[in-house]
């Protein structure tokens, strides 16, 4: 268990990784472009511009993203606007991503599904093995059909769920068609921890104490996106 073990890892030749997501909120929506990198790779993924971005809804829609001057490898709607629920969303990027003077395609589609009907949430105190936590509980009315579900999680304002490596997703396998009454998705620790945790718990940890206000973003998402 202590022996150290260097691991021999082959690089791959990079990908584009594009993340974006499209809502029913109205606002200017977003894609971000990237490179794919190393495993082991020290620095922060490297962002790709000079891409045409373009989404089109089956509703005939046309919304056209520009790449932020100030954010290299964000592209952003002109204007504000709103998923609406049963619309197929069409992306279409073009880019000459390896610089060899051809330009690629990149298409993905998705169809916006309407979010789950939260009721309610608890955030009550809870012990675990020994340690001061608090446990994110959600309430609320599961439809019939197979149904996966993202959540992001503020906490006094500030998003928890901040990368996508933080994300909590979840299906209904457990409760298809049910009423959720009292599901876990997050765990806090308790502010008391805070004294106690190494300065690496402390930059993974989101501390609580009475009187925090948190609020939960529910969406319905594709079994692709959810895998």
């Amino acid at each position: 268990c202590t022996e150290r073990f260097h691991f021999e890892t082959e690089d791959a030749e990079p990908k584009l990784v594009v993340y974006g997501v499209i809502t029913n909120e109205y606002k200017r929506q977003m894609i971000r472009l990237t490179s794919s990198a190393p495993f082991f790779y020290p620095q922060l993924s490297s962002l790709v511009s000079n891409a045409t971005v373009q989404i089109y809804g089956s509703n005939k829609k046309i919304y056209e993203l520009q790449e932020d001057p100030s954010l290299p490898g964000y592209y952003i709607s002109k204007n504000y606007w709103q998923a609406h629920i049963g619309i197929t969303y069409f992306l279409d990027i073009q880019v000459d991503f390896n610089n060899d003077g051809v330009v690629e395609k990149y298409e993905a589609s998705t169809t916006l599904q309407e979010a789950i009907d939260l009721d309610s949430i608890k955030v009550p105190p809870i012990t675990i093995m020994g340690h001061n936590n608090y446990a994110l509980n959600i309430y609320g009315q599961d439809t019939p059909t197979e149904d996966y579900y993202l959540f992001h999680v503020t906490a006094n304002d500030t998003i928890v769920t901040n990368v996508i490596s933080k994300y909590i997703i979840a299906d209904d396998e457990l409760f298809n068609g049910q009423y959720i009454n009292g599901l876990t998705i997050h765990y806090f620790d308790h502010v008391s921890e805070w004294e106690k945790d190494s300065e690496e718990d402390r930059k993974r940890s989101v501390y609580l104490k009475p009187g925090d206000l948190i609020t939960v973003y529910s969406s319905k998402i594709e079994k692709g996106y959810f895998d």
